[in-house]
């Protein structure tokens, strides 16, 4: 570095903007929230005879969604939690509940990195000699690097070195010596 007292910093964290936060969890429960609010009044409002039909409704709604709270294999914190969300907000508990559970942008990217481990699961083939040598050694390192070579194509490779760092600021210490030396 030139200068010894510049400092390095992280970049700016990106905004987001609009369609962000459109498509955030934050703005889903917003509009749940008022879909809710909304129904209650409009409920109370224009269809005052009609209430208690909506009451009937929410209750048989939220019975079910106990139900499967306590039959699916959520953590206990968990599943009290959303009973208290449940209990609370009915409507928007449960529709946050199935929403939650559905899970349908994470299935959609666990679907495409399945695809792409897929075509490229064999592009790097493991060297058998490296297997070998970590079968021999007894160490027990065999067996985790067959598992991450089964998930991906993540071979493991002899003659190389890696450096561990257990705190960031080693890393970062690290670095900066290696860049003092860097001639270009």
């Amino acid at each position: 570095m030139n200068n010894e007292h510049e400092v390095l910093t992280l970049s700016e964290p990106r905004k987001k903007g609009l369609l962000g936060l459109v498509f955030s969890r934050f703005f889903v429960i917003v509009i749940l929230l008022l879909i809710q609010i909304a129904l209650i009044v409009s409920f109370n409002v224009w269809l005052n005879d009609l209430f208690p039909f909506y009451w009937i409704a929410v209750t048989i709604f939220t019975i079910i969604g106990v139900i499967y709270l306590f039959n699916c294999g959520m953590d206990s914190s968990a599943k009290l939690t959303w009973l208290l969300i449940i209990s609370l907000l009915p409507v928007l508990g449960i529709a946050l509940l199935a929403f939650t559970q559905l899970n349908l942008g994470h299935r959609t990217i666990k679907r495409r990195v399945a695809e792409l481990i897929g075509a490229t699961f064999r592009a790097i083939p493991q060297p058998k000699e490296v297997m070998e040598e970590l079968t021999d050694d007894h160490s027990g390192t065999d067996d985790l690097a067959r598992y991450v070579n089964s998930s991906g194509c993540f071979p493991l490779f002899g003659n190389t070195s890696t450096k561990y760092f257990p705190l960031g600021e080693d890393m970062f210490e690290s670095m900066i010596e290696d860049l003092k030396k860097a001639e270009k």
